[in-house]
C-alpha cells in the first residue's frame, strides 16, 4: 500500500530496534529481521502478520463478542466467533472472511508454509503403508488425498520423502478455489498432482482412497463442526482406507513441553477452534462412525510438533 508518510521518520526508530540498519551514507537497508517480511518467499514475517491479523486483532473486542452472545461461554460456533464479530460478519466463516482479501489469504498461506518447515509432517506416519498393489496401480487407485492442503507444500514434501511408495499421479490436493489457484504458483508441487476445488463441508468426491490426510485442520473447528467434516470423509472411505489427522495433541498433564500447544489453543479460540487430547480426537472419530486405531508420533519433541491420529471405519460387530 502506497502512502504519503515520510519513510525516514519511521526508519530511524526501526534502526534503534534493530529491525533496519543504517548505511555509512545515511541510507537504510534490510537487517536479518526485516528480510523475514519480504513478500517473495515464506518467512517468519508472514507468520507474525498472520498472527496479528487473524489471532490478536479479533480479541480486541472479545467483550463485545460476549455481549452479543448474551452469555459467558467459550466460542463454539465458527460462524459466530470473535473473528466474525470483529469484522461484523456473523454468519460468514472465518476462511471466507479471510478470502475477501487476496493479499491476506496469500500471506496466511505463506505463514502456513513457515509452520510446515518448522514442524514437518514427514515422519509422523509411515506413508510406505500406502503403496499400491499391482492391481490397485492398474486401477489407478488414489493413494493420498490432502484435504484442505493449502499450497501443497506438505503434500510435496511427503511424496518426495516416500518416492518409492507414493506417485504424484495418484495423489490429490484439495482446498478452496482461491487457495487452489495460489497452489498453481507453488513450484514444489508438480503438475502431475491433481489439484481439486473442494469444500470439506460437502460430499467428498474422491471415493475409496487409501488415505485421507488433514494437517492442522481439525483444530480450527468446534466439535460439532469437526464431526460434520469427518462424517463426509467416513462416507467416502473404503473398508481399508485410513484417515490421518496430523495435528497437535494435548498431553493429559501440563508440562513445559506442552506450553506451545496451550498457547495455540488460546489462539484458535478466536475462530472457535480448539486443541484436543487423544480422548478428544477419539470422541470426534466415534461420532463420525470411525475409530481411533493408533497415535503416530515423532521420536523427538512429540509434544511440540504434534502427532498423526489414525482412524478407520468402525468394525461391524458380528452377531450369532
Amino acid at each position: 500500500m502506497k502512502t504519503n508518510f515520510d519513510v525516514e521518520r519511521l526508519s530511524r526508530i526501526l534502526v534503534f530496534s534493530g529491525f533496519l540498519e543504517q548505511t555509512d551514507e545515511g541510507g537504510y537497508r534490510h537487517s536479518k529481521f526485516s528480510r523475514a517480511y519480504q513478500p517473495e518467499k515464506p518467512g517468519l514475517g508472514h507468520l507474525f502478520v498472520a498472527c496479528f491479523d487473524h489471532v490478536l486483532t479479533p480479541f480486541h473486542n472479545f467483550d463485545e463478542y460476549l455481549s452479543r452472545r448474551g452469555q459467558l461461554h467459550e466460542p463454539d460456533d465458527s460462524l459466530r466467533c470473535p473473528m466474525t464479530s470483529y469484522h461484523n460478519q456473523d454468519g460468514v466463516s472465518p476462511w471466507a472472511i479471510m478470502g475477501q482479501n487476496p493479499d491476506r489469504m496469500r500471506d496466511f498461506q505463506l505463514a502456513m508454509d513457515v509452520i510446515d518447515e518448522a514442524s514437518t509432517a514427514v515422519g509422523t506416519f509411515d506413508f510406505r503403508l500406502l503403496r499400491n498393489s499391482p492391481d490397485e496401480e492398474a486401477a489407478g487407485r488414489v493413494q493420498l488425498v490432502d484435504v484442505g492442503g493449502g499450497h501443497g507444500t506438505v503434500l510435496a514434501n511427503i511424496i518426495a520423502a516416500y518416492s518409492d511408495s507414493l506417485r504424484y499421479e495418484t495423489c490429490v490436493l484439495q482446498d478452496r478455489p482461491d487457495v487452489i489457484e495460489l497452489s498453481k504458483k507453488n513450484s514444489a508441487l508438480p503438475d502431475a498432482v491433481k489439484r481439486m476445488n473442494h469444500d470439506f463441508f460437502t460430499e467428498q468426491p474422491v471415493k475409496g482412497a487409501k488415505a485421507y490426510f488433514m494437517r492442522l485442520i481439525i483444530h480450527d473447528w468446534p466439535d460439532a463442526t469437526c464431526v460434520k467434516i469427518l462424517t463426509h470423509l467416513a462416507a467416502a472411505m473404503a473398508p481399508d482406507s485410513r484417515l490421518l489427522i496430523c495435528d497437535a495433541v494435548l498431553p493429559p498433564r501440563v508440562s513445559e513441553d506442552s506450553f506451545f500447544i496451550a498457547v495455540v489453543d488460546q489462539a484458535v479460540m478466536g475462530i472457535a477452534g480448539k486443541e484436543r487430547t487423544v480422548e478428544g480426537f477419539s470422541y470426534l472419530l466415534s461420532e463420525a462412525g470411525l475409530e481411533l486405531v493408533r497415535v503416530w508420533r515423532l521420536s523427538r519433541d512429540a509434544q511440540k510438533v504434534g502427532a498423526c491420529i489414525e482412524g478407520r471405519l468402525k468394525r461391524q460387530s458380528s452377531s450369532l
